[in-house]
C-alpha cells in the first residue's frame, strides 16, 4: 500500500509540473520533434551599395537613381535538423512588388523613363538554436549563395501596341554571390506551426562593371553591397 501511494503522489505531482511548465502542451521531446520544417516569409529588404556613383560609368550616373533601395520580399525555407540543436536547408526570396520607382531621365529627353529593381536570392542556410522552452526557440545562422538583380525601366508614356511588337520595358540583369547572418525566434501555436521574427544582414558581390543599353538603361548595382533584412515568418514543422 505504501509503494502504491507513494507511486500516485509522485504521478501526480509530476503530471501537475509538467502541466505548469508546459501550460499548452506544445513542448516535445529531442526524439518527437520533426526533423523536416518548412517556414514562409515576408520581409522588407534594405539595400545599400558601399561604392558611391563616382565609381561607375559616366552613362550609368547620369541616368539612373541613387543606389539605396527598399523592396519587399517573399519566400521561405526547406530545413532539415539534425543532432545537437543544428539544422541545414535551402532558402529562396523574390520581390514581389517595387517599393521603390523613380524618374531616370534618359540621355534622350523625350523618353520618360520609371527605374525599379527586382531581387532574386538564392542560397544555402545553417542555422543552430540555442535558446528552447516550451513557448518555442531562438536560432542564430549563416547563409550563402547567389543572387540576381533586375534593373527595369519602363516608358509610361510609350503608346500601346500588341506585345509581339514592342514593350514599354527594359530589364538589366546582374548576377552575383552573397553570404550573411541571421538570428530569429518563434512561438509554438500548435504541435506544428509557430510564429516568428527574423532579421538578418548580407554582403552582396556584383560584377564591377555596369551595362547600360542604347536610351541609357543601366545595372545600377556593382561591387560590394550590404543588404539588411527584418520579416515575419511561419512555420510548419512535418510529421516525425
Amino acid at each position: 500500500m505504501l509503494g502504491l501511494g507513494a507511486f500516485a503522489m509522485h504521478t501526480l505531482v509530476g503530471g501537475t509540473l509538467a502541466r505548469a511548465s508546459d501550460p499548452a502542451g506544445f513542448a516535445e521531446s529531442p526524439r518527437a520533434r520533426s526533423r523536416f520544417a518548412v517556414e514562409l516569409e515576408t520581409a522588407a529588404l534594405g539595400v545599400f551599395p558601399v561604392r558611391s556613383d563616382a565609381g561607375r560609368p559616366l552613362l550609368a550616373q547620369y541616368t539612373t537613381m541613387a543606389g539605396d533601395d527598399v523592396a519587399w520580399q517573399l519566400g521561405g525555407r526547406l530545413l532539415y535538423s539534425l543532432p545537437r540543436d543544428v539544422a541545414i536547408g535551402l532558402m529562396a526570396f523574390v520581390t514581389p512588388a517595387a517599393l521603390t520607382r523613380r524618374r531616370s531621365d534618359s540621355v534622350y529627353p523625350a523618353f520618360v523613363r520609371i527605374h525599379s529593381r527586382d531581387y532574386l536570392v538564392v542560397g544555402a542556410e545553417g542555422r543552430y538554436t540555442f535558446a528552447r522552452a516550451s513557448w518555442g526557440h531562438v536560432w542564430v545562422g549563416v547563409s550563402a549563395g547567389g543572387v540576381i538583380v533586375a534593373d527595369r525601366y519602363t516608358s509610361p508614356e510609350a503608346p500601346r501596341v500588341p506585345p509581339l511588337v514592342a514593350t514599354g520595358e527594359v530589364a538589366a540583369r546582374t548576377e552575383g554571390a552573397f553570404v550573411g547572418a541571421q538570428v530569429g525566434a518563434f512561438r509554438a501555436v500548435s504541435k506544428t506551426f509557430s510564429l516568428g521574427v527574423t532579421a538578418g544582414a548580407q554582403r552582396w558581390w556584383l560584377p564591377e562593371s555596369s551595362h547600360c543599353g542604347a536610351f541609357g538603361d543601366c545595372a545600377t548595382l556593382t561591387g560590394p553591397v550590404h543588404a539588411l533584412n527584418a520579416g515575419l515568418s511561419l512555420r510548419y514543422e512535418l510529421a516525425p
